[in-house]
């Protein structure tokens, strides 16, 4: 199981706040001031999440997109023809929330590739992110990395990616601490930090290069995307 968790302040808002007084509260009062812009934006961002038998992290998963503090969002869950209890867990939230949830069945099972690639074929958003199914992120995951990209102008941002054990043991996967050069820094971001999970993307950028996820791979396809 994966958690996705922005990293892209060193530390969260509430801990520059009891750490460096009135700095920390002026760094929250911008972070706020971003939020509010961005929610005034509006711009639709589609998560895209492929089901395939994850009938015991699913409703996790979903539960966490529905969490964002950005809202404007639409959650495409698409199903792989699952065989145990998922399909039943997705159409029971598209019923919850038919403004958000959006439940679509494949003809045949294709893989995860296949069913990302559906995703984006029913798309309507700016951006794309694509959650997998047992994966939960952070409530900041969608707000921090959109935020990221209108500061920027980039077309893809990305975050960090943490690893929970049963044992309850979360470990970090992916991280710039360390590296003290931009050329390692680049490398690593190029090579070091695959899967489709850490990006959220312009739509833009998928559309106008006609970009799809490679059939027919067993693993790794999102790092061919």
């Amino acid at each position: 199981i994966a958690a996705l968790v922005p990293v892209l302040l060193a530390v969260p808002c509430e801990l520059w706040c009891r750490q460096l007084g009135r700095i920390g509260s002026i760094r929250w009062s911008l972070m706020k001031d971003r939020e509010a812009m961005a929610m005034n934006t509006q711009e639709l961002i589609s998560v895209i999440v492929p089901i395939y038998n994850v009938e015991q992290y699913l409703a996790k998963c979903i539960d966490s997109i529905l969490a964002q503090t950005y809202t404007n969002l639409e959650i495409l869950l698409v199903d792989d023809r699952a065989t145990d209890g998922s399909a039943k867990i997705a159409q029971e939230y598209a019923k919850a929330y038919p403004n958000k949830c959006y439940y679509i069945l494949r003809e045949s099972n294709g893989g995860q590739a296949a069913a990302r690639n559906t995703g984006i074929q029913n798309a309507k958003g700016s951006w794309f992110a694509f959650i997998d199914s047992d994966d939960w992120i952070a409530e900041d995951y969608i707000m921090s990395m959109y935020l990221e990209a209108q500061s920027t102008g980039a077309d893809i941002v990305m975050c960090e990616r943490w690893h929970e054990f049963a044992n309850g043991k979360i470990v970090r996967v992916n991280t710039l601490n360390g590296l003290s050069t931009g050329s390692a820094k680049e490398e690593f971001v190029a090579f070091g930090m695959p899967g489709a999970p850490t990006h959220l993307i312009n739509e833009k950028l998928i559309r106008e290069n006609n970009i799809y996820f490679p059939e027919g791979i067993r693993r790794g396809e999102d790092i061919a995307f």
